[in-house]
Protein backbone atom coordinates (compact mmCIF):
# COMPACT_ATOMS: atom_id res chain seq x y z
CA UNK A 1 0.00 0.00 0.00
CA UNK A 2 1.50 3.31 -1.26
CA UNK A 3 1.22 6.62 0.59
CA UNK A 4 -1.93 8.76 -1.02
CA UNK A 5 -0.41 11.75 -3.27
CA UNK A 6 -1.82 15.08 -2.59
CA UNK A 7 -4.70 15.89 -3.97
CA UNK A 8 -4.65 18.84 -5.70
CA UNK A 9 -8.35 19.28 -6.54
CA UNK A 10 -8.84 19.48 -2.98
CA UNK A 11 -6.83 22.72 -2.54
CA UNK A 12 -9.08 25.20 -3.64
CA UNK A 13 -12.09 26.03 -5.91
CA UNK A 14 -11.67 28.17 -8.68
CA UNK A 15 -14.66 31.22 -8.68
CA UNK A 16 -15.69 31.56 -12.25
CA UNK A 17 -16.55 34.79 -13.89
CA UNK A 18 -19.86 35.44 -11.89
CA UNK A 19 -17.65 36.05 -8.60
CA UNK A 20 -15.44 38.91 -10.69
CA UNK A 21 -18.90 40.78 -9.99
CA UNK A 22 -19.33 40.32 -7.36
CA UNK A 23 -15.99 41.48 -5.87
CA UNK A 24 -16.73 44.26 -8.56
CA UNK A 25 -19.91 45.58 -6.78
CA UNK A 26 -17.29 46.46 -3.40
CA UNK A 27 -16.14 49.86 -2.69
CA UNK A 28 -13.07 50.87 -4.03
CA UNK A 29 -11.71 51.13 -0.41
CA UNK A 30 -12.37 47.30 0.59
CA UNK A 31 -9.99 45.18 -0.17
CA UNK A 32 -9.91 42.49 -2.84
CA UNK A 33 -10.25 38.71 -1.48
CA UNK A 34 -8.42 36.28 -3.05
CA UNK A 35 -9.58 33.43 -0.87
CA UNK A 36 -12.79 32.79 1.20
CA UNK A 37 -11.97 29.65 3.33
CA UNK A 38 -14.90 28.77 5.56
CA UNK A 39 -15.39 32.21 7.16
CA UNK A 40 -12.15 33.49 6.84
CA UNK A 41 -10.67 35.28 4.15
CA UNK A 42 -7.41 35.96 2.98
CA UNK A 43 -6.45 39.28 1.23
CA UNK A 44 -5.15 40.64 -1.69
CA UNK A 45 -2.59 42.53 0.89
CA UNK A 46 -2.41 39.51 2.81
CA UNK A 47 -1.23 37.70 0.01
CA UNK A 48 1.16 40.24 -1.68
CA UNK A 49 2.81 40.68 2.14
CA UNK A 50 3.40 36.93 2.01
CA UNK A 51 4.15 36.35 -1.13
CA UNK A 52 6.96 39.23 -1.45
CA UNK A 53 8.75 38.21 1.95
CA UNK A 54 8.98 34.60 0.15
CA UNK A 55 10.20 35.53 -3.32
CA UNK A 56 13.20 38.42 -1.35
CA UNK A 57 13.76 35.42 0.81
CA UNK A 58 14.48 32.74 -1.71
CA UNK A 59 15.31 34.61 -4.85
CA UNK A 60 12.77 32.82 -6.70
CA UNK A 61 11.29 33.98 -9.77
CA UNK A 62 7.40 35.59 -9.54
CA UNK A 63 5.36 32.75 -11.27
CA UNK A 64 1.31 31.25 -11.24
CA UNK A 65 3.41 27.89 -10.02
CA UNK A 66 4.82 29.97 -7.09
CA UNK A 67 1.72 32.14 -5.99
CA UNK A 68 -0.52 29.22 -6.43
CA UNK A 69 2.29 27.45 -3.60
CA UNK A 70 2.27 29.90 -1.67
CA UNK A 71 -1.82 30.81 -1.45
CA UNK A 72 -2.46 26.96 -0.72
CA UNK A 73 -0.26 27.16 2.24
CA UNK A 74 -2.06 29.87 3.85
CA UNK A 75 -4.90 28.36 2.97
CA UNK A 76 -3.85 24.85 4.39
CA UNK A 77 -2.54 26.74 7.48
CA UNK A 78 -5.95 28.21 8.60
CA UNK A 79 -8.09 25.38 8.10
CA UNK A 80 -5.70 23.12 10.01
CA UNK A 81 -5.74 26.17 12.86
CA UNK A 82 -9.62 27.10 12.81
CA UNK A 83 -10.64 24.03 11.40
CA UNK A 84 -9.52 20.85 13.16
CA UNK A 85 -9.05 20.13 17.19
CA UNK A 86 -6.52 22.13 18.61
CA UNK A 87 -7.39 21.62 22.27
CA UNK A 88 -3.98 19.09 23.30
CA UNK A 89 -1.69 21.45 21.63
CA UNK A 90 -3.32 24.79 23.18
CA UNK A 91 -3.27 22.90 26.36
CA UNK A 92 0.07 21.88 25.94
CA UNK A 93 2.38 23.08 28.87
CA UNK A 94 5.32 22.96 26.28
CA UNK A 95 3.99 24.91 23.95
CA UNK A 96 2.56 27.73 26.27
CA UNK A 97 6.27 28.44 27.74
CA UNK A 98 7.56 28.83 24.08
CA UNK A 99 4.23 31.37 23.11
CA UNK A 100 5.39 33.46 26.24
CA UNK A 101 9.02 33.20 25.14
CA UNK A 102 7.92 34.37 21.59
CA UNK A 103 5.72 37.48 23.20
CA UNK A 104 8.87 38.68 25.34
CA UNK A 105 11.17 37.80 22.12
CA UNK A 106 8.59 40.09 20.04
CA UNK A 107 9.44 42.74 22.16
CA UNK A 108 13.10 42.90 22.89
CA UNK A 109 13.13 42.43 18.80
CA UNK A 110 11.45 45.70 18.03
CA UNK A 111 14.04 47.20 21.13
CA UNK A 112 16.81 45.97 18.99
CA UNK A 113 15.20 47.23 15.84
CA UNK A 114 14.61 51.02 17.34
CA UNK A 115 17.56 51.81 19.90
CA UNK A 116 20.08 49.40 18.09
CA UNK A 117 20.01 48.64 14.44
CA UNK A 118 17.81 51.51 13.79
CA UNK A 119 21.08 53.71 14.63
CA UNK A 120 24.02 51.65 12.94
CA UNK A 121 25.38 54.27 10.70
CA UNK A 122 28.62 53.59 8.09
CA UNK A 123 30.80 56.11 6.67
CA UNK A 124 31.68 56.84 3.22
CA UNK A 125 35.69 56.09 3.67
CA UNK A 126 34.65 52.31 5.98
CA UNK A 127 32.46 51.76 2.40
CA UNK A 128 35.40 53.02 0.23
CA UNK A 129 37.94 51.20 2.25
CA UNK A 130 35.54 47.71 2.19
CA UNK A 131 35.19 48.52 -1.53
CA UNK A 132 38.85 48.16 -1.97
CA UNK A 133 39.12 45.01 -0.11
CA UNK A 134 35.84 43.45 -1.61
CA UNK A 135 38.35 43.49 -4.38
CA UNK A 136 41.60 42.26 -2.94
CA UNK A 137 42.03 38.91 -2.42
CA UNK A 138 44.96 37.81 0.70
CA UNK A 139 46.50 34.53 1.24
CA UNK A 140 47.61 33.64 4.71
CA UNK A 141 48.53 30.80 6.83
CA UNK A 142 47.24 31.01 10.93
CA UNK A 143 48.23 28.83 13.60
CA UNK A 144 45.07 28.16 16.38
CA UNK A 145 44.77 28.14 19.99
CA UNK A 146 42.13 28.07 22.51
CA UNK A 147 42.95 29.98 25.02
CA UNK A 148 45.33 33.28 25.25
CA UNK A 149 48.07 31.52 27.16
CA UNK A 150 48.77 29.20 24.33
CA UNK A 151 48.57 31.60 21.17
CA UNK A 152 51.33 33.69 23.61
CA UNK A 153 53.43 30.68 24.08
CA UNK A 154 53.03 29.83 20.30
CA UNK A 155 53.91 33.70 19.48
CA UNK A 156 56.92 33.28 21.47
CA UNK A 157 58.19 30.11 19.69
CA UNK A 158 57.74 32.06 16.54
CA UNK A 159 59.80 35.19 17.82
CA UNK A 160 62.50 32.19 18.65
CA UNK A 161 62.47 30.93 15.09
CA UNK A 162 60.04 27.83 15.23
CA UNK A 163 58.52 27.57 11.70
CA UNK A 164 54.67 27.83 10.91
CA UNK A 165 55.21 24.18 9.54
CA UNK A 166 56.89 22.66 12.90
CA UNK A 167 53.88 24.29 15.05
CA UNK A 168 51.06 23.64 12.62
CA UNK A 169 51.55 19.74 13.37
CA UNK A 170 51.56 20.65 17.13
CA UNK A 171 48.39 22.77 16.95
CA UNK A 172 45.76 21.31 14.01
CA UNK A 173 44.22 17.95 14.31
CA UNK A 174 42.74 18.76 10.83
CA UNK A 175 45.13 16.76 8.56
CA UNK A 176 45.32 19.34 5.36
CA UNK A 177 46.13 22.22 7.95
CA UNK A 178 48.53 20.20 10.08
CA UNK A 179 50.51 19.46 6.96
CA UNK A 180 50.44 22.50 5.37
CA UNK A 181 52.24 25.03 7.88
CA UNK A 182 48.28 25.96 8.72
CA UNK A 183 47.79 27.32 5.14
CA UNK A 184 44.25 28.55 4.50
CA UNK A 185 44.62 29.80 1.15
CA UNK A 186 43.37 32.87 -0.75
CA UNK A 187 40.35 35.49 0.83
CA UNK A 188 38.44 38.44 0.23
CA UNK A 189 36.59 40.34 2.27
CA UNK A 190 33.54 38.76 4.17
CA UNK A 191 34.79 35.03 3.78
CA UNK A 192 36.85 34.95 7.37
CA UNK A 193 36.02 36.06 10.93
CA UNK A 194 35.55 39.89 11.00
CA UNK A 195 38.52 40.71 13.60
CA UNK A 196 40.83 38.14 12.06
CA UNK A 197 39.99 40.29 8.35
CA UNK A 198 40.47 43.49 9.60
CA UNK A 199 44.12 42.05 10.94
CA UNK A 200 45.23 40.33 7.92
CA UNK A 201 43.74 43.45 5.47
CA UNK A 202 46.31 45.82 7.85
CA UNK A 203 49.19 43.80 7.11
CA UNK A 204 52.18 43.50 4.75
CA UNK A 205 53.04 40.05 2.96
CA UNK A 206 55.56 38.76 5.40
CA UNK A 207 54.14 39.88 8.42
CA UNK A 208 53.48 37.98 11.58
CA UNK A 209 50.38 39.31 13.60
CA UNK A 210 50.06 38.81 17.99
CA UNK A 211 47.66 36.45 19.05
CA UNK A 212 44.44 37.55 17.62
CA UNK A 213 41.16 37.09 19.70
CA UNK A 214 38.70 35.77 17.39
CA UNK A 215 35.12 34.46 18.07
CA UNK A 216 36.64 30.73 17.96
CA UNK A 217 39.54 30.90 20.04
CA UNK A 218 43.26 32.73 18.92
CA UNK A 219 44.39 33.10 15.99
CA UNK A 220 48.10 34.12 15.03
CA UNK A 221 48.33 34.93 11.48
CA UNK A 222 50.87 35.70 8.41
CA UNK A 223 50.08 36.71 5.15
CA UNK A 224 51.59 35.85 2.57
CA UNK A 225 50.36 37.59 -0.59
CA UNK A 226 48.36 40.26 -1.38
CA UNK A 227 45.63 40.73 -4.95
CA UNK A 228 44.40 43.84 -5.62
CA UNK A 229 41.66 44.76 -8.36
CA UNK A 230 44.58 46.35 -10.72
CA UNK A 231 41.95 49.19 -11.77
CA UNK A 232 38.65 50.01 -9.63
CA UNK A 233 36.26 53.07 -10.72
CA UNK A 234 34.03 55.43 -8.91
CA UNK A 235 31.40 53.99 -11.15
CA UNK A 236 32.17 50.75 -9.75
CA UNK A 237 32.28 51.90 -6.28
CA UNK A 238 28.98 53.50 -6.65
CA UNK A 239 27.10 50.73 -8.24
CA UNK A 240 28.05 48.44 -5.31
CA UNK A 241 27.73 51.32 -2.44
CA UNK A 242 24.10 50.55 -1.41
CA UNK A 243 24.68 46.52 -0.98
CA UNK A 244 28.27 47.05 0.29
CA UNK A 245 26.30 49.37 3.16
CA UNK A 246 24.02 46.71 3.71
CA UNK A 247 26.63 44.02 4.62
CA UNK A 248 28.57 46.16 6.44
CA UNK A 249 25.33 47.01 9.04
CA UNK A 250 24.70 44.00 9.01
CA UNK A 251 28.26 43.23 10.57
CA UNK A 252 27.65 45.39 12.94
CA UNK A 253 24.90 44.25 14.30
CA UNK A 254 26.22 41.76 16.79
CA UNK A 255 29.21 44.60 18.47
CA UNK A 256 26.11 46.96 18.38
CA UNK A 257 24.08 45.29 20.31
CA UNK A 258 26.73 43.91 23.22
CA UNK A 259 27.25 47.54 23.08
CA UNK A 260 24.19 48.50 23.50
CA UNK A 261 23.30 45.85 26.24
CA UNK A 262 26.61 46.66 27.88
CA UNK A 263 25.57 50.04 28.31
CA UNK A 264 22.48 49.03 30.01
CA UNK A 265 23.65 46.17 32.63
CA UNK A 266 27.10 46.23 33.96
CA UNK A 267 27.88 42.09 34.24
CA UNK A 268 30.66 42.61 36.72
CA UNK A 269 28.25 43.62 39.18
CA UNK A 270 26.13 40.84 38.79
CA UNK A 271 27.16 38.46 41.76
CA UNK A 272 27.36 34.81 41.88
CA UNK A 273 27.07 32.22 45.38
CA UNK A 274 28.96 29.78 43.20
CA UNK A 275 28.78 27.77 46.38
CA UNK A 276 25.08 28.10 46.13
CA UNK A 277 24.66 27.49 42.34
CA UNK A 278 26.42 24.36 42.51
CA UNK A 279 24.94 22.86 45.30
CA UNK A 280 21.55 23.81 43.87
CA UNK A 281 23.09 21.92 40.06
CA UNK A 282 23.98 19.04 41.57
CA UNK A 283 20.54 18.74 43.08
CA UNK A 284 18.95 19.22 39.74
CA UNK A 285 17.99 16.00 38.02
CA UNK A 286 18.97 16.77 34.50
CA UNK A 287 16.39 14.46 32.58
CA UNK A 288 13.43 16.19 34.45
CA UNK A 289 14.85 19.37 34.12
CA UNK A 290 14.42 18.60 30.20
CA UNK A 291 11.03 17.16 30.65
CA UNK A 292 10.50 20.62 32.64
CA UNK A 293 9.20 19.12 36.03
CA UNK A 294 11.61 20.26 38.53
CA UNK A 295 10.47 20.04 41.64
CA UNK A 296 11.34 22.31 44.97
CA UNK A 297 11.24 19.71 47.69
CA UNK A 298 15.10 18.81 48.93
CA UNK A 299 16.61 21.41 47.63
CA UNK A 300 18.04 24.14 49.92
CA UNK A 301 16.83 27.82 49.28
CA UNK A 302 20.20 29.29 48.94
CA UNK A 303 20.04 33.08 47.73
CA UNK A 304 22.50 32.09 44.61
CA UNK A 305 23.06 35.65 43.22
CA UNK A 306 22.40 39.63 43.53
CA UNK A 307 22.39 42.46 40.78
CA UNK A 308 21.63 45.93 42.30
CA UNK A 309 20.04 44.49 45.33
CA UNK A 310 17.71 41.71 43.28
CA UNK A 311 18.51 38.58 44.62
CA UNK A 312 17.60 35.23 43.05
CA UNK A 313 17.46 32.20 45.18
CA UNK A 314 16.85 28.68 44.46
CA UNK A 315 13.35 28.10 44.40
CA UNK A 316 13.63 31.69 42.00
CA UNK A 317 15.89 30.32 39.41
CA UNK A 318 14.08 26.70 39.34
CA UNK A 319 10.69 28.52 38.76
CA UNK A 320 12.53 30.69 35.80
CA UNK A 321 14.19 27.47 34.55
CA UNK A 322 10.64 25.71 34.61
CA UNK A 323 9.27 28.18 32.54
CA UNK A 324 11.40 28.29 29.65
CA UNK A 325 11.19 26.55 26.20
CA UNK A 326 12.96 22.97 26.18
CA UNK A 327 15.30 24.09 24.13
CA UNK A 328 16.91 26.55 26.19
CA UNK A 329 16.80 24.00 29.79
CA UNK A 330 18.87 21.72 27.46
CA UNK A 331 21.74 24.11 28.30
CA UNK A 332 22.04 23.68 31.39
CA UNK A 333 24.73 21.39 31.67
CA UNK A 334 26.57 22.19 33.77
CA UNK A 335 27.37 24.82 36.91
CA UNK A 336 29.04 27.16 34.74
CA UNK A 337 25.66 27.32 32.06
CA UNK A 338 23.88 27.57 35.16
CA UNK A 339 25.62 30.88 36.23
CA UNK A 340 24.97 32.00 32.52
CA UNK A 341 21.68 30.92 32.47
CA UNK A 342 21.02 32.92 35.88
CA UNK A 343 23.07 36.48 34.42
CA UNK A 344 20.80 35.72 31.39
CA UNK A 345 17.48 36.12 33.52
CA UNK A 346 19.01 39.60 34.88
CA UNK A 347 19.64 40.49 30.92
CA UNK A 348 16.11 39.79 30.02
CA UNK A 349 14.40 41.81 32.95
CA UNK A 350 16.47 44.96 32.19
CA UNK A 351 16.37 44.80 28.28
CA UNK A 352 12.28 44.45 28.84
CA UNK A 353 11.77 46.98 31.36
CA UNK A 354 13.72 49.25 29.11
CA UNK A 355 11.68 48.70 26.21
CA UNK A 356 8.45 49.07 28.41
CA UNK A 357 9.57 51.79 29.40
CA UNK A 358 9.77 52.76 25.67
CA UNK A 359 6.37 51.74 25.14
CA UNK A 360 7.73 49.00 23.16
CA UNK A 361 5.61 46.07 24.97
CA UNK A 362 2.17 47.67 23.46
CA UNK A 363 3.45 48.61 20.12
CA UNK A 364 1.53 47.69 16.94
CA UNK A 365 4.61 46.35 15.29
CA UNK A 366 4.94 43.73 18.46
CA UNK A 367 2.13 42.57 18.19
CA UNK A 368 2.41 41.81 14.44
CA UNK A 369 5.61 40.07 14.96
CA UNK A 370 4.14 37.85 17.81
CA UNK A 371 1.12 37.18 15.40
CA UNK A 372 3.04 35.71 12.94
CA UNK A 373 5.84 33.91 15.08
CA UNK A 374 3.31 32.20 17.56
CA UNK A 375 1.04 30.82 14.17
CA UNK A 376 4.60 29.48 12.85
CA UNK A 377 4.88 28.17 16.81
CA UNK A 378 1.70 26.52 16.29
CA UNK A 379 2.42 25.05 13.07
CA UNK A 380 5.42 23.61 14.71
CA UNK A 381 3.44 21.97 17.24
CA UNK A 382 0.13 20.96 14.54
CA UNK A 383 2.92 19.17 11.67
CA UNK A 384 4.77 17.15 15.07
CA UNK A 385 1.17 16.16 16.35
CA UNK A 386 0.51 14.97 12.73
CA UNK A 387 3.64 13.13 12.22
CA UNK A 388 3.25 11.35 15.89
CA UNK A 389 -0.32 10.53 15.01
CA UNK A 390 -0.56 9.11 11.87
CA UNK A 391 0.16 5.60 10.50
CA UNK A 392 2.44 4.18 7.65
CA UNK A 393 2.05 1.09 7.06
CA UNK A 394 4.23 -2.04 7.86
CA UNK A 395 4.85 -2.48 4.18
CA UNK A 396 6.59 0.57 3.26
CA UNK A 397 8.06 0.52 7.01
CA UNK A 398 9.76 -2.64 6.37
CA UNK A 399 11.04 -1.27 2.51
CA UNK A 400 12.48 1.28 3.99
CA UNK A 401 14.31 -0.42 6.75
CA UNK A 402 15.81 -2.60 4.04
CA UNK A 403 16.77 0.26 1.91
CA UNK A 404 18.40 2.09 4.77
CA UNK A 405 20.03 -0.91 7.01
CA UNK A 406 23.38 1.88 8.06
CA UNK A 407 21.39 3.93 9.85
CA UNK A 408 19.77 0.99 11.91
CA UNK A 409 22.93 -0.65 13.61
CA UNK A 410 24.46 -0.15 17.41
CA UNK A 411 26.69 2.75 18.01
CA UNK A 412 30.30 2.17 18.20
CA UNK A 413 30.92 2.38 21.56
CA UNK A 414 33.79 3.40 23.77
CA UNK A 415 35.16 3.05 27.51
CA UNK A 416 37.00 5.85 28.85
CA UNK A 417 39.11 6.82 31.93
CA UNK A 418 38.88 10.32 32.56
CA UNK A 419 40.54 12.82 34.91
CA UNK A 420 38.04 16.28 35.23
CA UNK A 421 39.28 19.08 36.44
CA UNK A 422 38.68 22.57 37.20
CA UNK A 423 41.75 24.67 35.67
CA UNK A 424 44.65 23.64 33.25
CA UNK A 425 47.50 24.13 35.61
CA UNK A 426 46.47 21.29 37.41
CA UNK A 427 45.52 19.09 34.52
CA UNK A 428 48.66 19.69 33.12
CA UNK A 429 50.48 18.33 36.79
CA UNK A 430 48.27 15.34 36.22
CA UNK A 431 49.00 14.60 33.16
CA UNK A 432 52.99 15.09 33.54
CA UNK A 433 52.63 13.17 36.73
CA UNK A 434 50.52 9.82 34.47
CA UNK A 435 53.49 9.92 32.29
CA UNK A 436 55.66 9.25 34.92
CA UNK A 437 53.75 6.07 35.57
CA UNK A 438 51.40 7.85 38.12
CA UNK A 439 48.34 5.03 38.53
CA UNK A 440 45.21 6.96 36.94
CA UNK A 441 42.82 5.27 39.30
CA UNK A 442 44.43 6.44 42.19
CA UNK A 443 44.42 9.92 40.53
CA UNK A 444 40.63 9.83 39.73
CA UNK A 445 39.46 9.13 42.66
CA UNK A 446 41.74 11.86 44.44
CA UNK A 447 41.17 14.88 41.88
CA UNK A 448 38.20 13.97 39.28
CA UNK A 449 35.33 15.96 39.93
CA UNK A 450 32.78 13.72 37.99
CA UNK A 451 31.61 11.42 41.28
CA UNK A 452 30.53 8.63 39.49
CA UNK A 453 33.50 8.16 37.13
CA UNK A 454 35.80 8.56 40.24
CA UNK A 455 34.57 6.16 42.48
CA UNK A 456 35.12 3.43 39.09
CA UNK A 457 38.65 4.35 38.60
CA UNK A 458 37.94 6.95 36.22
CA UNK A 459 35.91 4.62 33.94
CA UNK A 460 32.31 5.49 32.42
CA UNK A 461 31.76 2.65 31.19
CA UNK A 462 30.80 1.35 27.56
CA UNK A 463 28.93 3.89 26.09
CA UNK A 464 27.67 4.90 22.69
CA UNK A 465 30.13 6.94 20.94
CA UNK A 466 27.48 9.44 19.99
CA UNK A 467 27.61 10.33 23.78
CA UNK A 468 31.11 12.37 23.12
CA UNK A 469 29.42 14.58 20.89
CA UNK A 470 32.36 16.82 18.81
CA UNK A 471 34.96 14.36 20.55
CA UNK A 472 33.90 11.10 19.47
CA UNK A 473 35.71 10.87 16.44
CA UNK A 474 39.03 11.99 18.96
CA UNK A 475 37.73 9.30 20.84
CA UNK A 476 37.51 6.33 18.53
CA UNK A 477 40.44 7.53 16.56
CA UNK A 478 42.68 7.50 19.38
CA UNK A 479 45.03 4.32 20.48
CA UNK A 480 44.07 2.04 22.89
CA UNK A 481 45.62 2.77 26.31
CA UNK A 482 47.44 5.89 25.18
CA UNK A 483 47.21 8.37 27.84
CA UNK A 484 45.73 11.73 25.80
CA UNK A 485 46.94 15.20 26.26
CA UNK A 486 44.10 17.37 28.25
CA UNK A 487 41.34 18.84 26.72
CA UNK A 488 39.59 21.58 27.76
CA UNK A 489 35.94 21.14 27.64
CA UNK A 490 32.90 24.04 28.60
CA UNK A 491 35.69 25.41 31.01
CA UNK A 492 36.91 22.08 32.47
CA UNK A 493 39.80 20.49 31.54
CA UNK A 494 39.82 16.73 30.90
CA UNK A 495 42.73 13.79 30.80
CA UNK A 496 41.49 10.66 28.89
CA UNK A 497 42.39 7.40 28.37
CA UNK A 498 41.02 4.78 25.96
CA UNK A 499 40.64 1.25 27.42
CA UNK A 500 37.90 -0.38 24.98
CA UNK A 501 36.46 -0.48 21.65
CA UNK A 502 33.49 -2.04 20.55
CA UNK A 503 32.18 -1.90 16.63
CA UNK A 504 28.67 -1.26 15.58
CA UNK A 505 26.48 -4.80 14.23
CA UNK A 506 23.59 -4.58 12.75
CA UNK A 507 19.93 -4.68 14.31
CA UNK A 508 17.17 -6.95 12.96
CA UNK A 509 13.95 -5.02 11.58
CA UNK A 510 11.93 -6.75 15.18
CA UNK A 511 14.94 -4.65 17.45
CA UNK A 512 13.74 -1.05 15.49
CA UNK A 513 10.59 -1.54 14.42
CA UNK A 514 9.48 1.79 16.30
CA UNK A 515 12.58 3.05 15.95
CA UNK A 516 12.40 2.57 11.65
CA UNK A 517 8.94 3.69 12.13
CA UNK A 518 9.95 6.87 13.44
CA UNK A 519 12.51 7.08 10.49
CA UNK A 520 10.20 6.62 7.96
CA UNK A 521 7.52 9.08 9.50
CA UNK A 522 10.03 11.39 8.91
CA UNK A 523 11.21 10.87 5.21
CA UNK A 524 7.55 11.07 4.62
CA UNK A 525 6.68 14.10 6.94
CA UNK A 526 5.16 15.91 3.99
CA UNK A 527 3.09 13.55 2.32
CA UNK A 528 1.50 12.26 6.09
CA UNK A 529 0.95 16.43 6.77
CA UNK A 530 -0.76 16.74 2.46
CA UNK A 531 -3.04 13.53 3.24
CA UNK A 532 -3.95 14.39 6.85
CA UNK A 533 -4.78 18.40 5.64
CA UNK A 534 -6.93 16.70 2.64
CA UNK A 535 -9.26 15.18 4.92
CA UNK A 536 -9.73 18.34 6.35
CA UNK A 537 -11.18 20.02 2.98
CA UNK A 538 -14.35 17.81 3.53
CA UNK A 539 -15.03 20.52 6.72
CA UNK A 540 -14.72 23.58 4.78
CA UNK A 541 -15.22 25.23 1.98
CA UNK A 542 -12.47 27.11 0.33
CA UNK A 543 -13.20 29.63 -3.02
CA UNK A 544 -10.58 31.26 -4.83
CA UNK A 545 -10.15 34.20 -7.34
CA UNK A 546 -7.33 32.79 -9.66
CA UNK A 547 -8.22 35.61 -12.09
CA UNK A 548 -6.97 38.00 -9.05
CA UNK A 549 -4.33 35.58 -7.89
CA UNK A 550 -2.88 36.03 -11.38
CA UNK A 551 -3.62 39.19 -12.48
CA UNK A 552 -1.85 40.72 -8.94
CA UNK A 553 1.29 43.29 -9.46
CA UNK A 554 4.11 42.19 -7.10
CA UNK A 555 5.89 45.32 -6.84
CA UNK A 556 10.15 44.37 -7.33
Amino acid sequence: MELAKPNMKLTCLILLLSVLSFLSCSSESEQKIISKVGSYEITENQFVERYSKYLFETGMQDNIINRRSILSNMIDEIILQHYDNNDKIYDNMEFRKNLEWVRKQSILGLLKDREVYAKISVADDELRRTFLRVNEQISARHLYAQTEEEANQLYQLLQTGVSFETLAKQVFSDSTLKNNGGFIGYFTWGDMDPVFEDVAYSMKPGEISKPVKTSNGYSIIKVEDRFPHPLLTEYEYLNKKSKLERALKIRKKRPSEVEFVSGLIDFNKVTINEKATDDLFKQIDHRRLIDGGLEFQNINDNVCSDFNGKKFTSHQIIERINNLPEFHREKVTSTKNLNAVIKGFYMQDVLLDKAEDLGYDENEEVEKVYSQLSKNLFLEFKFNEIIENESIPDSIVQKFFAQNTEFFSTHRQVNIQEIIVDNKGRADSIYKALQGKANFASLAKKYSLRKYSAENNGELGLADITKFGNLKDYFWNAPLNVLLKPIEIQGLYGIFKVIEKVESRPLAFEEVKNEAMAAAKFKFQKDLIRNYINKLYDKVEVVTDDALLTSITIGK
